[in-house]
């Protein structure tokens, strides 16, 4: 069951995304279950090789298990080091679908911290793992 902090940071999240209540849910729904998507909604712009989006994802999963303390402000800095080297699009956006199975959702630093380094791990590595069968 997801704790008491995960919901209160689902509805901040939520709250700021939706016009209507009504919205909520569908604002949300991906933070409780990773909807299914096609692994090529993980490549920036159809730009990037499938490969080089890869190879990226997998610096992701490295930042990701290399914080000691799961705490937004120090792996919001990592990831703006790995932006700044390959381009700001070629990391959020293929982290972005990686852990909201979405193209449109709220900004995958924010997803990562209602989602907590475990689940953000897994969706992380599942894309990476898509990505292989496109190879």
């Amino acid at each position: 069951a997801p704790t008491e902090v995960f919901l209160k940071k689902a509805v901040e999240l939520g709250r700021s995304r939706m016009n209507r209540l009504t919205e909520f849910l569908a604002e949300i729904k991906f933070l409780f279950e990773l909807p299914e998507y096609d692994a090529r909604l993980l490549i920036w712009q159809k730009q990037l090789s499938v490969e080089k989006t890869k190879q990226i994802l997998e610096q992701c999963v490295d930042i990701i298990e290399g914080q000691k303390e799961w705490e937004r402000g120090a792996f919001s800095t990592a990831f703006s080091a790995l932006s700044e080297k390959e381009g700001r699009g070629a990391v959020l956006w293929p982290l972005r679908v990686a852990l909201s199975g979405l193209s449109a959702s709220p900004d995958p630093i924010e997803i990562m911290d209602v989602l907590g380094k475990a689940e953000a791990k897994q969706r992380v590595k599942s894309a990476v793992a898509k990505l292989g069968t496109l190879i």
